[in-house]
Order: structure tokens, then sequence, then C-alpha cells
């Protein structure tokens, strides 16, 4: 078989497996070429789908934590009398943009359940009021002592999660529609924090830019690197209107970790969060915009 067939089929980042067609010794041989995640990373170990493993299966669930990180958990429940390891992940989201396979190291030991974390793509919002369809998780796992296999789980979602997630996303699409969030460009140092760290004083920004809605600001939070909180005890930290359609609220930011682990693993070292709602609403996580010269003036609490 040539190389080029070995080491990279035509298409193998299509939705589906490549086919390949030989005809040996008067017989027709199908193979199935293709890791089938629909992410084109390829994975080797059992290219075909089996069934799930008897007393194995998966549901649907978002802790709190997640909301604001966008991603869900699917919870592998092993039932049965064999311990599995789970080695690989993707997700399928119906009414949500397909996001890359990640690799897991996560042992299942009969009779508990284990919670894997993954991102979620943009929800398609104009396509539809609700997700058309439930969510599958297909996962690479090793049972016992058997060879790799790949499994497709439909997800359980007792929690109407996807449901959840899917009127949660687009909303907050509306939302950064009407307000726009950004850091403002003058900055001071301030005294130290109780802790010795340094502190930078400076504004978030809001702008509303749909003249007949009303939107609060409520909360914020830093990341790993960098703490920010608002100064005043307003709360609603700020209230968007016809009336007020600008705010600039005072805000703090201050060092929350700055050694070589913590800058080496972020990956999204200016996402802030803030959370906005419509009055009496539910709350929901909008990044700031973080121009040139606050990324600037944040080295000094941490050179990242």
């Amino acid at each position: 078989m040539p190389d080029r067939w070995l080491n990279g089929a035509p298409g193998r980042s299509g939705a589906g497996a490549v086919l390949l067609v030989l005809l040996v010794s008067g017989s027709l041989l199908l193979f199935a070429y293709g890791d089938g995640d629909g992410d084109g990373s390829g994975d080797r170990a059992g290219s075909v789908l089996k069934a799930a493993p008897a007393g194995v299966s998966a549901s649907l669930v978002q802790l709190r934590r997640d909301e604001a990180l966008r991603r869900v958990e699917v919870n592998v429940l092993n039932e049965g009398s064999e311990p599995v390891h789970v080695s690989r992940l993707s997700l399928l989201m119906p009414g949500f943009a397909a996001v890359p396979a990640v690799d897991k190291d996560s042992p299942v030991a009969p009779g508990i359940s284990v919670n894997l974390p993954i991102a979620y793509g943009k929800a398609r919002c104009a396509a539809s009021s609700k997700p058309p369809g439930r969510a599958v998780a297909t996962v690479r796992m090793v049972v016992g002592q058997e060879p790799a296999r790949r499994v497709r789980l439909t997800l359980r979602d007792p929690e109407k999660v996807q449901a959840r997630v899917f009127s949660r996303e687009c909303l907050a699409q509306r939302l950064a529609a009407e307000v726009s969030l950004a850091f403002g460009d003058t900055w001071r140092r301030g005294p130290a924090d109780a802790a010795g760290g340094p502190v930078l004083h400076g504004t978030l920004e809001a702008r509303l830019k749909d003249a007949g809605a009303v939107r609060e600001i409520t909360q914020l939070a830093g990341n790993v690197l960098y703490g920010l909180r608002g100064t005043r005890r307003d709360r609603p930290l700020a209230r968007l209107d016809a009336s007020h359609p600008t705010a600039s609220i005072p805000v703090v930011v201050s060092l929350s970790r700055c050694d070589g682990h913590a800058r080496g693993e972020i990956k999204q070292p200016y996402a802030f969060v803030a959370w906005l709602r419509e009055p009496g609403g539910e709350e929901l996580p909008m990044s700031p915009q973080v121009g040139a010269r606050t990324k600037t003036e944040l080295r000094y609490v941490c050179a990242f």
C-alpha cells in the first residue's frame, strides 16, 4: 500500500472515515481509516467504534466553576466489574460548533464515577431556540487488560444541562451585542496590599450599545495570575440604561500568583470576567477587552 495512504489519507479531516478498497484473491475487503472524532487529530488505537462495555455509561453535568470557563463535564460511571481507563474524549453537542478532542489520563474503578471536563464550542443560536438533539461523547478507553477501544456514548442529561447551556450561551451572545466592556488605558500604582503584593488602580469602562435595553454589571473576577475587584460597595457595580448608557467602574488589580508554574500553565493570562444580567435575571459571564496599554501595565503586577 502506498505510503501516502498509510501516513495520511486524502480528506482524513472530514466528517467520516475514509474507506480503502482492496481486491485480494477475488475478495473485496474494506478497511476503515481515520479516527472519526471529527477533529482530524488521529487516533491509531481502536479506529472502529465499539459498543460500550457492560455497566459503563455517561451523563452530562456542569458545575458552578465550569460556567465561566465555558465548559461542561462528562461524568463516566463504571458499574461493571472491570476497571476502565479513559485516554481521549471528544464531545458533540448539537446546536454547538465542534471542538477538538482532548487527551485524558483518567482511571474509573468499578463502582465509581469520574467527571471529565471539556470545553464546548460556540452556540449556533440563529438555527434554533433549543439544541436539536442529544449530546454524544466519543471515548477512547481500555477495559481491564483488553486492547484500547473507541466507544460512543449518548449522554444522559437528567438536569437538562445541554438546553440550559444553550439558552445561557445565546443570552450571553445577545448581551455581548448589547454591552461593550473594556479596561481603560489609565492606570496608577497603589500601595502594596496586605500580603505586600503590587497593586494597580484603573477602571472598567461599560457602554450600552442597545438604547432600549437595561443591563447590570454585578461582579468581577480575575484569573490565576491577576486578582480583580471593584473598589465600590455598590451593588450592582453599574446599571446601564437609556439615561445612563455608560459607566466607569473603579477596579483594583492585585497579584494572585506569579511563580514559574503559574506563568507556564496559564493559557489566557488576560482573561478576566465580568458578570452581567438583565435586572433580576440570571448572571452571565462576559470577558472585557484588554488593550495593549493595559497588558503593559499588568506587567508591574506579574511580568508575564
